[in-house]
């Protein structure tokens, strides 16, 4: 359960990430 979280949290902040580096 802690790594599906730990995968969701990254997916997110890498959409995130992406939407403020351009």
């Amino acid at each position: 359960m802690v790594l599906l979280l730990m995968l969701m949290i990254t997916v997110i902040v890498n959409d995130v990430g992406r939407l403020f580096g351009n």
